[in-house]
């Protein structure tokens, strides 16, 4: 075989190398790195505020600023921080109510039972820039903030407040432990002392009271809220859970007041009747005797109306015959 013939067809089998080539030409490749570029850039120095939100920027070099305007302004390649204006906070057993899961918060009242308590907490932040900053350098982050500063005081006065009943008297005084809860969250924790309370048959269980002062004015915890100017602007305590096995204890002692309340009623009842059933024979004997009284007075009219009757007819007959004679 002829060897040109043979060369030409091995290279007819060997790969054949490709070339790449641009998709674009030169004036092109010069504009989508521009675009590049600018993106970029921009990505490091823009950045936008919306309507509800403040943010706090920390550039590369010089101090922090707060941005409050909504809108885009230049961060200069710096850190930016995301702060909510107001925000509610729920810690609940229903599905609707901030998360999916149940979140309410756990209490250990004063006889050891447990609870769970939904409530939601609606505060706001400060206006004054010093405030923002300070609060940034001590949280760092939005969500640091209501976990350290807004959640753990709900759960503090949560506790505090079922550490001063017992189970079962948070359950008929539902309002009192609700308005504790409500009124730490918003004004400050309470100051408490141990107490010993006697149950009877040498029973004691140990409470917490509040500590008053000369005026009869409960004594707070100091608190860092104030001096960053967050405001508590509302707080609702939207139900009390127990545990199974304190439920039941609470339903049972009900069942048994319950009972006592009816036993009692009905006692009072009985007495009630056999005062009535005494006020109804007095009656019926006075009645008696006042329809006998009837009687007699009836009868010795009539004895008297026929005497009188007699002695008319006698006086007519003697009238009658002395006309005779």
């Amino acid at each position: 075989m002829d060897n040109n013939n043979i060369e030409s067809q091995i290279q007819e089998f060997k790969p054949q190398k490709q070339k790449f080539k641009l998709p674009i030409k030169g004036p092109l490749i010069v504009i989508v790195l521009i675009i590049v570029i600018i993106g970029i850039v921009g990505g490091s120095t823009l950045d936008r505020n919306d309507l509800g939100f403040y943010k706090l920027v920390q550039p590369i070099k010089g101090d922090m600023r707060v941005i409050q305007e909504t809108g885009w302004y230049f961060k200069w390649f710096g850190t930016v921080t995301s702060w909510k204006e107001a925000d509610t906070l729920y810690w609940s057993k229903w599905p609707d109510e901030g998360k999916r899961n149940d979140t309410s918060i756990d209490v250990r009242f004063a006889d050891g039972g447990i609870g769970y308590v939904s409530m939601n907490v609606r505060y706001m932040m400060p206006t004054a820039d010093p405030q923002r900053l300070q609060i940034q350098k001590v949280f760092k982050t939005n969500d640091a903030f209501q976990l350290g500063a807004i959640e753990q005081m709900a759960m503090q006065a949560s506790q505090i407040a079922a550490s001063m009943m017992t189970a079962e008297t948070s359950y008929r005084n539902k309002p009192q432990f609700m308005s504790y809860i409500i009124d730490q969250v918003v004004n400050g924790l309470y100051e408490t002392r141990s107490v010993e309370i006697s149950r009877g048959d040498n029973d004691t269980i140990t409470l917490q009271e509040i500590v008053k002062d000369k005026n009869d004015i409960p004594l707070r915890k100091p608190r860092d809220l104030e001096s960053y100017g967050v405001n508590i602007v509302n707080v609702n305590v939207t139900d009390i859970d127990y545990e199974a096995d304190v439920q039941q204890k609470i339903n049972q002692k009900r069942e048994k007041a319950q009972e006592a309340e009816l036993a009692k009623y009905e006692a009072e009842k009985a007495r009630q009747d056999t005062i009535a059933a005494e006020e109804t024979g007095k009656k019926e004997v006075m009645v008696a005797k006042y329809e006998e009284e009837q009687k007699k007075v009836r009868a010795t009219i009539q004895a008297e109306q026929d005497k009188e009757v007699a002695e008319i007819q006698a006086q007519k007959e003697l009238a009658v015959a002395e006309l005779a004679k």
